[in-house]
């Protein structure tokens, strides 16, 4: 069976390793590379750890091996929680000498989480060295190198997300990254499948297949050589937005402040999909098609640009998004916590128990009410959802069998093995805030859901200041309700059509929750021309107290400034 070790600080290698307190907890990592068997949980207290990781042994889909750092200190309660620090770094001179911080050393299917690993600081070192072995994944880790950051396979079989890489030469090789950024001294991303990030260069994103929704601020090129597919993204501030070859398809692609926009190869490269502002030159080389000349509020303006790149601050220390990828087997018992004791208790919802994973990553809720939050797996007594939020969409899993009865008990059994994330590539932007206004069709291409959305105190219908929405965009403003008290939400709209969009639906006002407050999402849409103000109105009685989300959203999908939404007189 699949044991839980622990690891501190002050911890000592002859303990057992089985508990989190000083006696009975290792202290070095080292102990155990040397002790764990397939499928078993390395849970690492806060701290810096002055030691090398080289594994030695090999998981496989249904026996992960597991190293956790707990950043919050969620087990080991009398210690601050503080970053999880593995580094190759002499504690007293601060070099490291070691070729790698974490060599995987050709073992497959080890899962790392919220580690900082540095310290190979001289020579052509690596942070984490993961050619050679499959099945690697790194959650919500910052990793650096001083040649590489990380060094992957190459064939999207090291798989990163929500992670920060640095390196000298490369901050990120031959890995499939979701919703990360890279730093590289060359080379930001190369030779890897890039969907929702960032990327900072002389190349920000190199030789790499499949990139979508990204943005690369500086270097020499934005897109460098990139294959199959560019889509969705934006090169910022490059000397030269894409160096693209024959094998380059681009679509919605979008270049800003560079000295040359597109630069062909060795045959045609067709921009005919792709727009430009603010570049000195827009195209040379061989070139197929004519970009299109567009102007973009806030992605020219470098204060709101700037303002977006608040993401690379990340929370990797502040919360805790990762996903439990621990196997969980139910056969006919009343309580999840009895199958390899990986879920508590942790409440009461619809007077049915909340239960959660010991790695306080996602909830199960057994029960055919709606859930609490989206971070869920569910199971119900039916096979289709039972209102409008898919049950399923949040996570992949090998297996889902068996049915859930309101008395408490399992019939069949349920397996939930290899339990991964879904990738938020179309429907999630880079800070994980859902792509309102769709992906990639106009402003939000890229990395950020974007809306250019002000204050405006100069037009508005009876009181400023109003909310004015340039082209697309969403403005949310959240308030409290009381169960079973109507309340009415209102305001006035005033809007521009551009005749050259498409323009359904027109400005909207909807009104939702995550929590069990409203039966269904509340959507009030305007129906005049734009010539005059117009209200929308919306009545309701809530079921329950808590948080609401107003959403003023305009769907314009066209480029112009005539394009402008204003929202006044608000009244919650």
């Amino acid at each position: 069976m699949a044991t839980i070790y622990y690891i501190r600080e002050d911890g000592n290698d002859i303990n057992s390793g089985t508990g989190y307190t000083i006696s009975n907890a290792w202290k070095t990592i080292a102990k155990a590379i040397s002790v764990i068997n397939a499928g078993d949980t390395i849970i690492i207290a806060p701290g810096t750890y002055h030691e090398t990781m080289t594994l030695a042994t090999s998981g496989s889909i249904s026996t992960v091996i597991v190293w956790w750092g707990d950043k919050e200190a969620q087990y080991f309660l009398d210690l601050k929680p503080g970053p999880v620090r593995i580094t190759n770094c002499n504690s007293s001179t601060g070099i490291g000498t070691a070729s790698n911080t974490i060599n995987c050393n050709s073992k497959n299917y080890n899962y790392f989480y919220n580690l900082v690993v540095d310290g190979s600081s001289i020579g052509n070192y690596v942070g984490l060295y993961a050619s050679g072995a499959a099945n690697i994944k790194i959650y919500d880790c910052v990793i650096s190198g001083s040649y590489m950051g990380v060094w992957g396979n190459g064939s999207s079989s090291t798989i990163a997300y929500r992670c920060i890489f640095n390196g000298g030469q490369y901050g990120c090789y031959g890995v499939a990254c979701h919703h990360s950024t890279s730093f590289g001294g060359s080379y930001g991303f190369y030779d890897c499948e890039v969907d929702n990030c960032i990327g900072i260069g002389v190349y920000c994103i190199a030789s790499s297949t499949n990139v979508n929704n990204c943005l690369t601020i500086g270097g020499n090129t934005g897109y460098y050589q990139c294959v199959t597919t560019l889509s969705n993204c934006i090169a910022y501030g490059a000397s030269q937005g894409v160096y693209g070859t024959s094998t380059t398809i681009l679509k919605k692609f979008k270049a800003i402040n560079c000295t040359t926009a597109f630069v062909g190869v060795t045959s045609n490269l067709n921009i005919s999909d792709c727009k430009y502002t603010s570049c000195q030159t827009v195209s040379s080389g061989s070139i197929t098609g004519t970009a299109t000349l567009a102007k973009y509020e806030g992605y020219t303006d470098n204060s709101k640009l700037l303002k977006l790149a608040t993401a690379l601050k990340f929370d990797i220390f502040e919360n805790d998004w990762s996903t439990d990828l621990h196997k969980l087997t139910v056969t006919n018992v009343t309580s999840p916590a009895s199958a390899n004791n990986d879920y508590v208790i942790v409440g009461i919802y619809n007077n049915e128990n909340l239960y959660q994973s010991i790695f306080k990553n996602y909830l199960l809720f057994y029960s055919a009410t709606k859930y609490p939050n989206n971070w869920i797996l569910y199971a119900s007594t039916t096979t289709t959802p039972i209102d409008d939020e898919t049950k399923y969409d949040f996570a992949f899993n090998s297996s889902l069998t068996g049915v859930f009865s309101n008395s408490g008990n399992w019939s069949g059994t349920t397996t939930v093995s290899d339990y991964t994330p879904i990738v938020f590539s179309e429907n999630y932007d880079f800070l994980r805030n859902p792509r309102r206004m769709g992906s990639g069709t106009t402003l939000d291409c890229g990395p950020f859901e974007y809306s250019n959305a002000n204050l405006d105190w100069t037009i508005y219908k009876t009181f400023a200041p109003s909310i004015r929405i340039n082209q697309i965009g969403n403005k949310t403003l959240t308030i409290t309700v009381k169960a079973n008290v109507i309340k009415t939400i209102s305001c006035w709209v005033n809007f521009n059509l551009d005749t050259t969009a498409d323009t359904s639906p027109k400005p909207q006002m909807i009104i939702n929750s995550s929590e069990d407050i409203l039966t269904t999402a509340l959507t009030a849409t305007t129906t005049g021309s734009g010539s005059g103000w117009e209200q929308l109105i919306s009545t309701f009685k809530p079921k329950a107290s808590g948080f609401l989300t107003v959403n003023f959203q305009t769907r314009y999908q066209g480029d112009s400034n005539a394009a402008v939404t204003y929202f006044s007189d608000i009244s919650l």
